[in-house]
């Protein structure tokens, strides 16, 4: 059969690939909130650190330094795309939360 693949192929035939797109299209039309988890995850996995309720086993620390910023997600082809604003400190300077 000519469509058939070699044993020794590697990755994803072309159906699987249009396959996979057709899901993403109809999940991202029904259920837009997959969209916003996906970001949230990516948003999570960038910030290295711990602060309010975002704690990592691998990053226990707060980091100011790094990471006093806002995040910013958007919806690309290839996957959430995570860029940063930086924070202005007005009234009340950021402190570590003691729980």
């Amino acid at each position: 059969m000519a469509n058939r693949r070699s044993e020794k192929s590697t990755g994803p035939s072309q159906r699987q690939l249009r396959v996979a797109e057709l899901i993403r299209h109809v999940l991202r039309k029904d259920y837009p909130m997959l969209d916003v988890a996906q970001a949230v995850a990516h948003s999570a996995l960038v910030r290295e650190e711990s602060r309010g309720a975002h704690t990592r086993t691998d990053f226990p620390k707060r980091d100011d330094a790094r990471f006093l910023k806002h995040s910013l997600a958007y919806c690309t082809p290839a996957g959430p795309r995570i860029e940063s604003l930086p924070v202005t400190i007005t009234r009340w300077p950021p402190e570590e939360r003691k729980y």
